[in-house]
């Protein structure tokens, strides 16, 4: 099954995208970092619908962090892997993926929504739309058409611009669209109490979800004991997936130990940022944190930086890339380009310790 991506609105009887007292169901189905990226829309939509109903459509894997936009009805929520696999022009489903598909379609049918904003980019979803919601259909520009001639375009620019909303303020306090438990902030703002007030502090994200996208773990060692060697604050968040051995009071290890809302406020109260492009790269748009972002060649990082404007990204030109690729023939070569000492010449920089 070959996919021709593209974004498409589904209208009922509509003239206008923002029509007053209509419900609306806005579908993001991909990683935490396409939902972070489409949050500005969101945001948008919201703000200028007070009297409609909107209702959110996710991967399971985004349900906490959709939960927590403001203003939102509903949050439905699908284990939606064979997005990625249809993507990828591997076009099956599991059984238990299809009775997911089925139960939220027998679900959403009885909303009736009359605008809805399908921002997964993929014709299998729109199949599925068009299963329980007869309405009007328009297709926007395909995703391929718009790149070629906007060739550093970011994806915020083609989503936005495709569903007509060319002027979003997005920088404009997006941590005041998230929800955040004061307990999930007593916890927080309690740990960073007991660390030294005069040390920097840096959060490290050493994973990554793609292994095209991931760092040696030889190299996370060494700019490791180079921050040690500073006398910076470290604290480690993300999944424990490597086998690096920490053993040191300079590093706090909060792995697998954060709800989304902690990560959040740890990225706000934290100096820096250093991590591979990830979700955690992603959510420090809503924080505004100074951040380093090292940046596989496998895609284009100017489509897919993060919207933090205190984001860095280092990113090396090699002749293979925007291969797209999930696990890199060539030994992440364009990853591996990246050294421990360029990262930490730019943290000195930032952090006035040059």
């Amino acid at each position: 099954m070959k996919c021709t991506s593209r974004i498409l609105i589904f209208t009922k009887n509509s003239n206008s995208i923002l029509e007053k007292d209509k419900n609306i169901l806005i579908i993001q189905l991909l990683h935490i970092g396409d939902f972070v990226i489409s949050t500005p829309i969101v945001n948008y939509i919201t703000s200028n619908s007070p009297k409609q109903r909107i209702d959110l459509l996710v991967a399971t894997r985004n349900k906490d962090l959709a939960k927590r936009i403001l203003n939102i009805n509903n949050v439905y929520a699908l284990k939606a892997n064979w997005v990625d696999r249809v993507k990828h022009q591997y076009g099956y489903v599991t059984l238990y993926e299809m009775l997911q598909i089925i139960i939220t379609i027998i679900l959403l049918y009885t909303n009736k929504y009359s605008v809805i904003y399908n921002l997964t980019n993929d014709e299998f979803t729109s199949i599925i739309i068009k299963c329980f919601n007869r309405g009007k259909l328009k297709e926007l520009l395909p995703e391929q058409k718009y790149f070629k001639t906007n060739n550093n375009a970011h994806q915020l620019d083609y989503l936005s611009n495709s569903i007509g909303f060319e002027k979003l303020n997005v920088h404009h306090n997006p941590l005041d669209h998230v929800i955040i438990l004061k307990k999930e902030k007593n916890r927080i703002e309690e740990l960073l109490r007991t660390l030294p007030s005069d040390k920097k502090k840096i959060i490290l994200h050493m994973d990554s979800r793609v292994p095209s996208k991931s760092w040696s773990e030889k190299n996370w060692e060494y700019l490791i004991n180079s921050l040690i060697a500073k006398n910076f604050q470290i604290l480690l968040i993300g999944s424990k997936n490597n086998s690096l051995k920490i053993n040191c009071n300079q590093i706090i290890d909060l792995r697998n130990s954060t709800s989304i809302g902690e990560l959040i406020i740890l990225l706000k109260y934290c100096d820096l940022f250093i991590g591979t492009d990830s979700g955690p790269a992603h959510l420090t748009y809503f924080t505004g944190t100074k951040a380093i972002i090292l940046f596989s060649s496998a895609n284009s990082f100017s489509r897919w930086r993060p919207l933090n404007p205190n984001a860095i990204v280092i990113n090396h030109d090699v002749d293979c890339k925007l291969c797209h690729l999930v696990v890199c023939p060539y030994n992440n070569l364009c990853m591996e380009l990246i050294t421990p000492d360029e990262v930490m010449i730019l943290a000195n920089k930032i952090l006035g310790k040059e």
